[in-house]
């Protein structure tokens, strides 16, 4: 039933809007059960650039989530929050890349490396 639920609101609502659902929902579990809370959800100031494709050998659906300058990237980071997210919907995250600060990006040295970012592969869903 709650799979049945999330499948339709994640129709009716952009990934930014479900990810910030389920963050609101998260933080008032627990304050609920009394858990401190020191930072609040940080929603980008834009939302990440997200490059779909589909794998010619498997046919299966990919996206590459850059998430190298979010401002919490460490949430998306963390396996606890990856597990879940490859539990709800059964497709498999790798992280990948390399974390580049602003200053990072104009050193010549640094040129070829890809910024950090997330890695998707679906089975069933469609891009």
């Amino acid at each position: 039933n709650e799979y049945k639920s999330y499948l339709r609101m994640s129709k009716e609502l952009t990934p930014a809007q479900l990810a910030a659902k389920k963050a609101a929902e998260i933080t008032a579990m627990l304050k609920a059960k009394g858990a401190t809370i020191k930072q609040e959800v940080l929603l980008p100031k834009a939302p990440p650039t997200v490059k779909k494709k589909v794998n010619p050998v498997t046919e299966n659906p990919m996206a590459e989530i850059m998430i190298n300058d979010l401002p919490n990237r460490g949430l998306v980071l963390k396996s606890t929050t990856q597990g879940q997210i490859c539990q709800l919907s059964g497709a498999v995250l790798v992280t990948k890349g390399r974390y580049l600060r602003p200053q990072d990006k104009l050193n010549p040295h640094m040129m070829g490396d890809k910024p950090l970012y997330i890695h998707i592969t679906g089975t069933t869903c469609t891009l």
